[in-house]
């Protein structure tokens, strides 16, 4: 049975890898083509990341997400979150807009980068329409 198994899993991998591997360039320009800019931000750690006191950070930071949420509704930020562990780089954003000033005014609204609890950087990206994460 353990053998079987274990043949079981080597065959699917194979099958599954022998999928992925028949995309042909057609298809993978197809998919190209479709692409678009987009403005990916970098959430980072401020300066006075230590010296904003706690109902500040909670005030802070139910407004921070109110604002990403309002963009979101808006179509103007699908995609952002934080990372789930202590670096530097504290999340991202992925805007819906290649006009950096229009990006920069808009997180210039964020109440963390306002208060300096948070800081950024910007990098133009490309990435195909309609892809999501999985739920």
């Amino acid at each position: 049975m353990r053998q079987f198994l274990s043949l079981f899993i080597v065959l699917a991998s194979m099958n599954a890898f022998a999928q992925t591997s028949a995309i042909t360039q057609e298809e993978i320009m197809q998919m190209v083509s479709k692409g678009k800019g987009y403005t990916l931000v970098f959430l980072k750690k401020g300066p006075n990341r230590e010296t904003v006191d706690k109902a500040t950070l909670e005030k802070n930071q139910m407004d921070h997400l109110r604002h990403m949420m309002n963009l979101k509704r808006q179509g103007v930020l699908p995609l952002f979150g934080p990372f789930t562990d202590e670096g530097d780089i504290r999340g991202i954003c992925i805007y819906n807009s290649m006009d950096k000033e229009k990006v920069m005014e808009w997180l210039a609204m964020d109440p963390h980068i306002k208060s300096g609890y948070l800081t950024y950087e910007i990098k133009p990206w490309f990435g195909i329409p309609g892809d999501q994460l999985p739920n």
